[in-house]
């Protein structure tokens, strides 16, 4: 299994210079990289980069880092999967054979890690999602068995417990939940629970709620239960509930996003309801966030608006969902999908589904919540004419359109802002980050109105990818986020926004890394420190650290920005939004946020001035018809916005 493989993306290929990426972006800005919003405030320091290695440096630490998150007390807590051994601190874990999981504390008051266990057998086995509650830690993510134990799968430290898996086939993953218990210095296993059938099935993201714990994913099952996947499945013990798939294609080589709730007694837990999603094609959930019994789901199904591929929400057991949920464009690809659902104590109910996309991939791969707002980060694919016809906010609304963040399309970062209105949801605004090679959000973080990002961007420190950030629904981003190091590669990237209602602003963004590739997968904030996973090739360097190279070739990481200086800075708000509409346009259209009385200029994609109209009292102007299709630039002042004739 390739342990570098970062997420399920559409490669592209430009043979294309640096000199003409760059000419093209700031033909596209009018000649100039014009300011779209306040300063950026001054970018966090790394106050902590290490791979958890010390000593006997012969020992194997590769690894990657999957997710993080943080207890009450500051101390992170981290899972993932490895291979041969791996060292934290001074303790260190052999793998039984193939990959395996583990789950690590570390306790930043002493710069120690406190305790790490392992899990798995002679196959494949992985930690997707951590979630943390008072003394509890709960990972997700899957094991490779089958429920004759045949790859000897074991869970726990310092006495193994053995964990079958759900169906008796040949082995393959199946979705696993484990509960540990945090003592302080070490750890026990409380219990674990396994779902799945005869195909491939995983747990990607936890969350918990009181005793109510989470978990969403995917499985590989059809409308015929053909890989008979099962719940409830402990230890030795088979699962009894069964999980049909979400249509009548699939089997063992079709995904759903499937979402499950469990119950925690405290040394056992019991299945409570599944809910599948999904249609003829492969249908994931990336991400999980709770706010007391609303369960949020993030991923991707793979429709277009026809709902050619018969994609079907709230299937629960045997039965079959009902809600259609169609694709974003009318081709079939990989469609970012958020849906909410209501737990309500034996079985759930599906509130809404807000998709977005265009052509081709786009997905969701992080969730976070506050209050009624909704967060999700994940990836587009798009250039700045909109070429994939990226629209996001349907149903129930006119689709927005989201240009990417360069001339040419490739997979570009974005933030994305709903509003959960009860049995809706409204789009906000979004925030687009990238250059002409691919990028992407993995990891979200709130706290009040500033948003953390994570992720990773392709890009050297002379910007060969023009990569920029900042990009709003309307203007391009301005901020250029030069690469970690002289290589162009995949760099860590950790971006902070202010959320200030309708619109929001680019903060700061951060990078680290070096010549190889380095990935950022998951995010938490504790107090001043925002803590970044995920896996670094050294020699990569975070500021004034640096991690040496070892025997492994990569390494797990974690890192920890220090946020006081930003905290405790003024917010930056976002001016009033500049307008226009209808955009794209076949004819005239009408700019409103410009001054009162003032100039408002058209430019072509060379940067020339067209025409120039002037706002009336109110800052509105009409933008004349007759214009040739193409991409232009309306200017007033310093307000800028992307205007497309169709």
């Amino acid at each position: 299994m390739n342990l570098h493989a970062p997420v399920r993306m559409k490669s592209f290929d430009y043979q294309v210079s640096t000199k003409w990426r760059n000419q093209a972006v700031k033909l596209l800005l009018g000649g100039s990289l014009l300011a779209t919003g306040p300063v950026q405030a001054q970018a966090p320091a790394w106050v902590l980069a290490t791979s958890g290695a010390s000593g006997n440096a012969s020992l194997g630490n590769g690894g990657i880092v999957a997710a993080t998150a943080v207890d009450a007390a500051g101390n992170v807590f981290i899972t993932g999967k490895f291979e041969n051994s791996i060292r934290f601190g001074s303790t260190i874990l052999n793998s039984a054979g193939g990959q395996d999981m583990f789950v690590a504390k570390y306790v930043p008051a002493t710069d120690t890690w406190a305790w790490a266990q392992r899990g798995g057998g002679t196959l494949g086995d992985e930690g997707n999602g951590i979630a943390v509650s008072g003394g509890s830690v709960y990972v997700t993510g899957y094991i490779t068995n089958n429920l004759v134990n045949t790859r000897n799968v074991t869970l726990g430290d310092p006495t193994p417990v053995a964990q079958y898996g759900a169906v008796n086939d040949t082995p393959s993953p199946d979705l696993l939940l484990v509960k540990y218990t945090d003592l302080g210095t070490s750890a026990t296993l409380a219990w674990s629970q396994v779902a799945g059938g005869a195909g491939e099935d995983q747990g990607k993201a936890v969350a918990v709620s009181g005793n109510r714990v989470y978990v969403a994913g995917y499985i590989a099952n059809n409308r015929s239960n053909d890989s008979r996947v099962v719940f409830g499945g402990s230890g030795s013990s088979a699962g009894t509930a069964s999980q049909y798939g979400a249509s009548p294609s699939g089997g063992a080589g079709g995904f759903d996003l499937v979402v499950a709730k469990y119950t925690d007694l405290g040394s056992s837990a019991t299945f409570g309801w599944s809910q599948v999603g999904g249609g003829a094609n492969r249908d994931e959930a990336n991400a999980l966030a709770v706010r007391g019994t609303t369960v949020y789901v993030a991923g991707y199904i793979a429709n277009n608006v026809a709902n050619a591929s018969g994609v079907r929400f709230g299937g629960t057991g045997a039965v079959a969902g009902t809600v259609t949920v169609p694709g974003a464009s009318p081709s079939t690809s990989s469609d970012w999908v958020v849906a909410k659902y209501t737990d309500d104590g034996a079985n759930a109910t599906l509130g809404w589904t807000q998709v977005g996309g265009g052509t081709t991939n786009d997905v969701a791969q992080a969730l976070a919540v506050s209050g009624t707002t909704v967060y999700a980060a994940g990836y587009v694919t798009n250039n700045v004419a909109n070429a994939n016809a990226v629209g996001f906010g349907s149903p129930g609304a006119t689709p927005v359109p989201v240009p990417g963040s360069s001339p040419l399309v490739s997979a570009d970062l974005l933030l994305v802002k709903y509003t959960d209105n009860g049995m809706s949801a409204a789009l906000d605004w979004t925030q687009v980050g990238g250059g002409t090679n691919n990028d992407a959000g993995q990891a979200l973080a709130v706290s009040g109105n500033r948003v953390y990002v994570a992720g990773y961007l392709v890009n050297n420190a002379a910007n060969a990818t023009a990569t920029f950030f900042g990009g709003t629904t309307a203007l391009p981003g301005t901020v250029s986020v030069p690469g970690a190091s002289t290589t162009l590669s995949a760099d860590i990237v950790v971006a902070g926004y202010l959320d200030n209602g309708s619109a929001a602003v680019l903060d700061w963004a951060k990078v680290g890394g070096g010549a190889g590739p380095d990935y950022g997968y998951g995010l938490a904030a504790s107090g001043n420190r925002l803590y970044v996973v995920g896996f670094a090739t050294p020699p990569a360097t975070f500021g004034n650290y640096t991690l040496a190279p070892g025997p492994g070739g990569y390494t797990n990481f974690l890192g920890a920005l220090d946020l006081s200086a930003v905290l405790s800075s003024t917010p930056a708000t976002v001016a009033p939004a500049a307008h226009l509409f209808p955009n794209p346009s076949a004819g005239s259209a009408t700019f409103t946020g410009a001054a009162p009385t003032a100039p408002v200029q058209i430019l072509n994609a060379l940067g020339q001035l067209v025409t120039t109209v002037v706002a009336d009292t109110k800052g509105t102007a009409q933008l004349p018809d007759g214009l040739t299709p193409g991409v232009y630039l309306v200017r007033s002042s310093t307000r800028t916005v992307r205007f497309i004739v169709q």
